[in-house]
């Protein structure tokens, strides 16, 4: 969604991008539930959208002392989004994997997808994380 790029970056206000939405899918209060001016990526927004619409609650770039902020967090699931731009060095690589086994040892689940998964299938996150928070309520 490149309107949240456009937000996070600060070329255009929340107030203007809701103003000028032409779609008819959602009313714009609709709309300005699912703009996220902390989205930095459209892979971030297509899969924050997807798990809005599948009724989960969604919480943006969470920080975590000691391993930095994380793209998306519903419940105990963290979804991280890697595109290739910040992803594909080898220190990007060890980094992630450093990072995800912090966010373990918390006690959080980690989702990994590379951003061309969720551009050609973005529901399949909301899939993945509805089973996680469905079994964790089961078990609570």
């Amino acid at each position: 969604m490149p309107v949240d790029a456009a937000l996070h970056r600060g070329v255009i206000s929340m107030a203007s991008a809701v103003k000028q939405w032409r779609g008819t899918e959602v009313s714009r209060v609709g709309l300005r539930a699912l703009l996220d001016p902390d989205a930095e990526s459209p892979g971030e927004s297509l899969a924050r959208v997807a798990l809005l619409r599948s009724g989960l609650a969604v919480r943006s770039q969470v920080f975590y002392e000691g391993i930095g902020r994380v793209d998306l967090q519903v419940r105990g699931v963290v979804v991280e989004i890697d595109g290739r731009e910040y992803h594909s060095d080898p220190q990007a690589f060890e980094r992630d994997r450093r990072r995800d086994r912090a966010l373990r040892l918390m006690g959080l689940t980690v989702f990994r997808y590379s951003a061309r998964e969720v551009f050609d299938d973005p529901r399949a996150v909301a899939r993945d994380v509805r089973a996680v928070v469905a079994r964790e309520q089961t078990s609570a």
